[in-house]
């Protein structure tokens, strides 16, 4: 039997319509049918069975007459044929990794209908290590070069088995060839083309993670020794060159002119007197804060499926807060301060799936506006943070130590009261009342805002999915929770 039909037999290689496609011209596989069959006369089995012993051809005769260019000439031919041919079977076929023994050693691989591990010269051990070396490269180009180079081991696609040679011939450089393109792992052609999509049938947006926290430790480490007056010179040079916008909208808060220079000056001085003593803190919990982000991200994406996340996170020193949503230059990015948490705490996992809910709401709600509009867009976050990060205790979703718990309970008609009195409000002092961490003038506690609004959308939840809440309309909204509210007051 031919080598080409041989390889044909052997090597289907069906398209969409199911015909087989031809891998070469005729007068192609004609002249690679003679070239590969005289080489294989010569000395060395390629593409067939058995081994056998040398015998003479056409290679042998010509270099009896001393026609040794002639010979090598061949040689190259049929080498560039069989890799063209390797080469336009492995891009309309994806053969995968199969097992084989090989001497007194069996090298295993996800297992398939074919594929063959050969090896052609070399011990075992230098030769896994040029196919593991060459299959796992990311550039198909530089894999090539390093199977090419070593010229060791490689797979024959679908049960076709090449026999061993020695040295430099065509048959390692074109197997190594079939080794350093082989896909990794089994894949159909088109899974290798084209991205997985998204639950809803698009290409699911992308976020990524910026490690400003980074440079708050180093900045840290090579400043800790340092003078007053070069520390600041080193803070515009490690921090705020880098991150430019990000300090102006997220840092900075928006401040201009000379309120921005002084709450700057207040940055400084607060990062040495209040971040720096907890530092080891902030490093210990920055080792695992990326992947902290993905896995709460995943588990939001199972319960809110069509949730897409393509707001990037940013970790950094806030100063103020502990994670929120910030425009910055037009793109909403999520910037969360390390050093307001605990290694080990839920409160992290927490305030992420917080402020993933926000995203996900903000797609059908706007939050600006009356205080009600706050209240609600607080609550289902809070609430949804406890359905993600499921487990703890209500004081924890909060954040709230008991004594505050106990008084916003004890409180609750009279809350219940003032919020619905007020809550077609916009005025900011009275929502940093209700929502603000700090101090008030009034008996309401800080931020006992989103205690009341917990509650009622835990009462909601009941009947109503958190999915559908999220797209409830200004109007219901607002009518919904005047009932709830009226409830409350009236301590029913």
């Amino acid at each position: 039997m031919s080598c080409s039909q041989f390889y044909r037999q052997r090597l289907p290689v069906r398209t969409e319509s199911g015909s087989v496609p031809p891998l070469l011209p005729k007068r192609l596989s004609a002249l690679f049918n003679f070239l590969v069959t005289t080489q294989t006369q010569q000395g060395f089995s390629c593409l067939t069975k058995s081994t056998g012993e040398k015998r003479g051809g056409l290679g042998e005769s010509l270099h009896k007459k001393g026609k040794e260019p002639m010979r090598i000439m061949i040689r190259i031919i049929a080498g560039f044929l069989f890799a063209a041919r390797c080469w336009v079977t492995l891009s309309a076929a994806s053969p995968s990794f199969a097992s084989s023994t090989s001497g007194d050693c069996t090298t295993q691989g996800p297992r398939d209908t074919g594929g063959t591990v050969v090896l052609l010269n070399g011990t075992m051990n230098r030769n896994l290590w040029t196919l593991e070396r060459a299959s796992s490269l990311a550039s198909p180009r530089r894999a090539q070069r390093l199977a090419l180079r070593q010229g060791s081991a490689a797979f024959a696609p679908h049960g076709m088995q090449v026999h061993g040679m020695g040295g430099n011939g065509f048959v390692s450089s074109a197997n190594a060839l079939l080794a350093a393109t082989t896909p990794r792992f089994p894949t159909s052609s088109a899974a290798s083309r084209t991205s997985i999509p998204s639950p809803g049938g698009k290409r699911a947006p992308k976020y990524k993670i910026v490690d400003v926290a980074a440079d708050f430790i180093s900045y840290y480490v090579k400043c800790n020794r340092l003078a007053e007056a070069q520390r600041k010179a080193q803070w515009d040079r490690l921090l705020e060159k880098k991150h430019p916008d990000f300090f102006q909208e997220v840092i900075y808060r928006k401040k201009r002119g000379t309120d921005r220079e002084e709450f700057k000056e207040s940055c400084m001085q607060t990062f040495w007197t209040d971040v720096a003593p907890k530092m080891s803190t902030v490093r210990k919990l920055h080792l695992t804060a990326a992947d902290t982000i993905r896995e709460v991200v995943n588990s939001f994406q199972k319960k809110f499926p069509d949730f897409r996340p393509s707001t990037d996170f940013y970790l950094t020193i806030s100063f103020s807060f502990h994670g929120k949503v910030v425009d910055v230059k037009g793109k909403d990015v999520f910037a969360i301060g390390l050093e307001n948490f605990e290694p080990g705490q839920p409160h992290f996992r927490i305030t992420i799936a917080h402020e993933l809910f926000h995203l996900y709401h903000f797609q059908f709600f706007n939050a600006s506006g009356g205080l009600y509009r706050t209240l609600w867009a607080e609550g289902l976050a809070s609430y949804a943070s406890a359905v993600v990060v499921p487990g703890y205790r209500f004081s924890q979703y909060l954040g709230f130590p008991g004594e505050k718990m106990n008084r916003c309970q004890e409180l609750m008609p009279t809350l219940a009261k003032e919020l619905l009195r007020e809550m077609g409000e916009s005025d900011k002092r009275i929502k940093r009342i209700y929502f603000g961490a700090e101090p008030n003038d009034t008996q309401i506690p800080p931020e006992a805002g989103y205690y009341v609004g917990f509650v009622i959308i835990e009462s909601l939840a009941k009947r109503t999915s958190l999915a559908d809440l999220a797209r409830m309309k200004s109007n219901d909204v607002f009518a919904t929770l005047r009932r709830e509210l009226t409830r409350l007051s009236e301590n029913r």
